[in-house]
């Protein structure tokens, strides 16, 4: 996955504003990369236009070798939001079912695909509740399973954890890293929390205050697989985040400077 000198600027009114700067980004095969920073800072947008929903003002996108035009070069990729985007009349099992049965998979093959997918992710059990059945955590491992269903090569993850309660956030990074480690999809997770980022990645990106740019890029070399619950003893951890904290701390203070153009 691959980003060459994209920008985006959003029409507001008659006003066009620069909310994304310039940003060259490669993703490796198999890497998980985070990227942090400030609100309004640009990170969503850089997923959103690797997804095909938002388009690139200026610059080119590229997945496995293919450029990205749109939302209809995107199935290669799976895609969890910050919000659940699960269908509360569907049981959990239909859910994971829905991406499969869209892209014409045989009732047999789908059965056999969602039950493997819910046992992936400690769902066996909740296979037949709906939604509103589900906890915060199940609903949001449910949404894991759906994105992973139709196998996609990348998984794009939109800051999943943040209205969890932190020990229900730290179970789900610990799996979440299990799950990485399982299948090894390419991981580009956006996420406001630093700890978060070094804790799960193997590349964490700081982004600046709007129009965002890349100010950092550090490479985490944590021991695999990593402690969540005690993260911040590991060996490495304490390091990385002195050198990364100092220049979020700066873009968190600093206003937008996002510009009217």
């Amino acid at each position: 996955m691959e980003i060459r000198g994209v920008t985006k600027r959003f029409r507001v009114g008659k006003q066009h504003i620069e909310a994304l700067g310039h940003i060259d980004l490669r993703v490796p095969p198999g890497c998980f990369l985070s990227i942090v920073g400030p609100s309004g800072c640009g990170k969503s947008t850089i997923i959103k236009m690797i997804a095909g929903f938002v388009s690139a003002t200026t610059g080119e996108i590229y997945v496995q070798g293919r450029r990205m035009q749109g939302i209809a070069d995107n199935s290669g990729i799976g895609y969890v939001a910050q919000d659940n985007q699960l269908f509360p009349w569907l049981t959990t099992s239909a859910n994971v079912a829905f991406p499969l049965e869209s892209r014409g998979w045989p009732l047999r093959q789908r059965r056999e695909r969602v039950a493997e997918m819910l046992a992936l992710v400690g769902l066996s059990d909740a296979a037949d509740k709906y939604i509103h059945q589900l906890s915060g955590g199940m609903k949001k491992r449910a949404a894991i399973a759906q994105a992973l269903s139709y196998d996609p090569a990348i998984l794009l993850m939109d800051e999943p954890f943040g209205s969890l309660d932190s020990q229900t956030r730290m179970i789900l990074q610990r799996e979440l890293q299990k799950i990485w480690q399982r299948t090894g999809k390419t991981i580009l997770f956006v996420t406001h929390d630093l700890v978060e980022a070094i804790a799960l990645s193997d590349v964490a990106v700081v982004l600046s205050s709007g129009p965002g740019i890349i100010k950092a890029q550090l490479d985490v070399t944590l021991a695999r697989p990593r402690d969540i619950f005690n993260i911040h003893i590991q060996p490495g951890f304490a390091e990385a985040y002195q050198t990364l904290w100092p220049l979020l701390h700066d873009e968190l203070e600093a206003p937008s400077t996002a510009r009217q153009l």
